[in-house]
């Protein structure tokens, strides 16, 4: 790359970092994108996952697992991650594996949601990738749902 290209990228990444563009484009994003300390608990989300699950104020989320927030029935009882049935949650097996092996983990996850007395099944794509900030490791979890095409699909099968 010449030099003057060079320039180029050091002043767009100045302005990338001073401008707040990062967390504009996390915002945009068409899916729950979610960050997580290595408790599995919500430090930052994007305005998606707030917007689709009808959350006023970002930090009604902040210190809680993602299917305390979803109101996932197995959270219920104990808590995002802490119930038996959490060891079969593709959520939480993907932010394991990712854990374990410091890498982008790619997997899917069928969620029952129980919200004012509605229940309703979801299907997502869930894939989660280690953060380095420092000396602290953070993960940026993303939930695609694909319960309509899932639904499709089994259609089709009929």
């Amino acid at each position: 790359m010449n030099k003057k290209g060079l320039g180029n990228m050091e002043t767009f990444d100045k302005l990338i970092i001073q401008s707040g563009f990062i967390p504009k484009i996390f915002h945009q994003l068409p899916l729950y994108a979610l960050i997580l300390d290595e408790k599995r608990q919500i430090v930052f989300s994007n305005d998606y996952f707030l917007i689709e699950n009808e959350i006023k104020d970002s930090s009604d989320v902040f210190g809680k697992g993602p299917g305390d927030v979803f109101q996932c029935e197995n959270a219920e009882e104990a808590g995002c991650g802490n119930s038996s049935n959490c060891a079969v949650c593709g959520i939480f097996k993907t932010l394991t594996e990712c854990r374990e092996k410091k890498a982008l983990i790619s997997s899917t996850c069928k969620l029952i949601v129980n919200r004012m007395g509605f229940v309703k099944a979801y299907d997502f794509k869930v894939k989660c990738s280690p953060l380095m900030l420092n000396e602290d490791t953070f993960y940026l979890l993303t939930l695609t749902d694909v319960s309509a095409e899932s639904r499709i699909r089994n259609l089709e099968r009929i």
